[in-house]
């Protein structure tokens, strides 16, 4: 009896815990997850785009609905860069640096103080302002575009 019950324990603990790297709605938890902190800008010696952890896991996951579902977020702001930085690194893994390249402008005020960065990554524009992520929704339409036009 002692033993039934460690094993029924054993199971009902462990299920959930772990989804397998081809799971269908893996997927959906990951995109779910993404958003303005899936993503930093190192500036070592020069500035790099890098994609934290649950934005290289979608670009890892086997699924035939990936894409699909990726551009079906696409208009959410909160996600635009980040899954435009992952359906680039799907889709143009080989990115032309000098024509479609990570680079970013600084904008100051007449007084001389930083007023913003405007970023881009393959034609997407976005900023940063007084700490807070923006883009807008000119750009997000761009790259549903661009992107639906790749993908379907």
């Amino acid at each position: 009896m002692r033993l039934w019950l460690i094993t029924i324990s054993i199971c009902i603990s462990t299920q959930g815990v772990c989804q397998a790297l081809n799971s269908r709605d893996s997927i959906d938890i990951y995109i779910s997850k993404l958003n303005w902190n899936s993503f930093e800008i190192t500036s070592n010696h020069f500035s790099q785009l890098l994609l934290r952890a649950d934005a290289k896991r979608i670009i890892k996951i086997k699924d035939s609905t990936k894409l699909k579902k990726l551009l079906g977020n696409l208009e959410d702001s909160t996600k635009t860069v980040a899954i435009h930085i992952v359906l680039t690194k799907l889709l143009d893994p080989m990115l032309d640096p000098s024509k479609k390249g990570f680079s970013y402008k600084y904008y100051y005020s007449k007084d001389g103080r930083m007023e913003k960065t405007v970023f881009v990554y393959n034609d997407l524009n976005w900023a940063r302002n007084s700490g807070k992520w923006s883009i807008q929704k000119d750009e997000i339409n761009k790259v549903i575009k661009y992107w639906s036009r790749r993908i379907q």
